[in-house]
């Protein structure tokens, strides 16, 4: 069997307002590859959802950047659904996905490619994801599809795989063949950003029963953790409400996302000193519904 290398890899870096190459992405993917000793061709797309376009050609070494802008902003799961478009016009077979804020360590790129060629038949892989902000485990977590809280993975048992039944990851770091990607049907495109990886494994579980975890980590810092305006905050619990309510629907669990998205908008409505998220939660979840019946 022909061993998997770099040019067999497809990165999808979703940017928002920042020049991809200042992003840690690009940034830290830069440093593993030239930590890599078999520096084959690697093709990166980047998906720019900003209102004005932010690209400035800086293809270096054997790296080829393809950039796609969007003002619309549609969400994650338009860029990488279009992007796997793109991977398979080339060939490719498997893609990488990131966020703009993750943080790869130097030998994330080395251990990637010696653990697909060590376990060929598996399809999907996925590193562990620590909070820059708190320093929890954000991914791989046990999710509790009733919307109550996630448990923790007690990572000094040594895991080597996690059930896609059981656990879920996020979607920055997760690496996964192009053909199963298609198989599973690619990503919600209603889903902007919140629940978008949730979604998709919880529908992935169907196919593959395994995820294969990666002797790595990656630093990420999540945008609803950082200091933002409170414009910013609302459009994120807007999301978050559109989001929870489409995978809801996947999972069977409408009334329990309900429940916690009330309490969620409560808490935060306290924490910020704003109604303007209850109101939020009635536009979103009782109105929308009211027009529907």
């Amino acid at each position: 069997m022909k061993k998997t290398t770099l040019k067999d890899i497809f990165v999808i870096i979703v940017i928002y307002k920042e020049e991809y190459f200042l992003t840690k992405s690009y940034v830290s993917l830069l440093k593993s590859y030239l930590n890599f000793n078999n520096q084959s061709r690697l093709d990166i797309c980047i998906y720019d959802n900003s209102p004005e376009p932010t690209n400035k050609s800086k293809n270096e070494l054997n790296i080829k950047v393809h950039y796609i802008h969007n003002p619309l902003n549609p969400g994650v799961g338009k860029a990488y659904n279009e992007g796997v478009l793109l991977a398979k016009k080339l060939d490719k077979k498997y893609i990488l996905l990131l966020d703009q804020d993750s943080q790869l360590k130097n030998d994330f790129l080395q251990k990637m490619i010696f653990e697909i060629n060590k376990q060929p038949q598996l399809n999907i892989f996925a590193p562990i994801v620590i909070s820059k902000i708190t320093g929890e485990v954000l991914s791989p977590k046990e999710y509790n599809y009733n919307f109550f809280n996630s448990k923790k993975i007690d990572f000094n048992l040594n895991i080597k795989e996690i059930a896609t039944k059981k656990y879920s990851i996020i979607n920055s770091g997760m690496i996964i063949k192009v053909n199963l990607f298609n198989q599973v049907g690619g990503y919600n495109e209603n889903i902007l950003l919140d629940f978008s990886d949730h979604e998709f494994i919880s529908r992935l579980s169907k196919f593959i029963e395994k995820i294969s975890l990666l002797d790595t980590k990656i630093i990420h810092e999540l945008s609803c953790q950082v200091n933002t305006t409170l414009s910013s905050r609302l459009f994120r619990y807007k999301t978050y409400l559109i989001g929870g309510k489409e995978f809801s629907k996947t999972i069977n669990k409408r009334f329990s996302f309900y429940l916690v998205s009330f309490a969620r908008g409560v808490k935060l409505s306290i924490k910020n000193k704003s109604f303007y998220y209850i109101s939020i939660w009635f536009k979103q979840m009782v109105c929308n519904l009211l027009r529907k019946n």
